[in-house]
């Protein structure tokens, strides 16, 4: 891994980097290149630990050199025959074949299982704020001392407390940051657009709001 790493001048930072579901990511990337290239009869194990060029695999490095890709790969009749036992294996499991996009092949699994996994946060992400667009205010402002106390606000969920209601003063909620509520973080919950920025007038009116109160936070 570290003569490849050389080889191409990976960076340090470029060494480091991990994938999001963790592993580095150069690592990975040399375990599935060897992998295609075994698979393609370029490369050969001949014992534990070693990788040898085969005869095929040097013609491949003559006629592409550093161009190699994995498209290039994918059209060997190694491969080819890899990828149809492994769909074959796949429709016979779910009882229809998968289409894979020209995207998706230049990637390897885990990184897929990465995208993937990004794509499904981003989307519940955004099915949140929808709801959360849609809830009632008491249902925003309950959720906003949560999102709050899963950020490390309060040591417990006894340390939230819900103060929306009608005078309440524009203080929705509070939560104690000590057992005895001698520092606490008063809270305000605001149902915005999407394409809308929170004025000046709305925080200096919170600011006055809690003026009373001596908060600090």
């Amino acid at each position: 891994m570290r003569s490849v790493a050389s080889e191409i001048d990976l960076t340090i930072e470029e060494r480091s980097e991990t994938l999001s579901g963790g592993g580095n990511r150069s690592e990975n990337r040399v375990y599935w290149a060897t992998l295609f290239l075994s698979k393609a009869a370029a490369l050969v194990r001949p014992q534990r630990g070693y990788l040898q060029i085969t005869p095929f695999g040097s013609q491949l490095l003559e006629k592409y050199g550093n161009d190699l890709t994995l498209s290039i790969l994918e059209e060997t009749d190694g491969v080819r025959e890899w990828r149809q036992r492994s769909e074959l294996a796949k429709s016979s499991r779910s009882g229809s074949v998968v289409e894979e996009d020209e995207a998706s092949q230049q990637q390897t699994p885990d990184e897929l299982i990465a995208s993937a996994y990004a794509e499904l946060l981003s989307k519940t992400a955004a099915d949140i704020v929808e709801q959360l667009h849609s809830a009632d205010w008491e249902f925003l402002e309950h959720a906003v001392l949560k999102v709050l106390h899963a950020m490390g606000y309060g040591s417990s969920k006894d340390d939230l407390a819900h103060l929306g209601q009608s005078g309440d003063g524009g203080v929705d909620g509070v939560i104690n940051q000590d057992r005895l509520g001698l520092d606490q973080i008063y809270i305000q919950a605001k149902r915005y657009k999407p394409d809308t920025s929170i004025g000046r007038p709305d925080i200096q009116s919170f600011v006055g709001a809690v003026t009373g109160r001596r908060a600090t936070r």
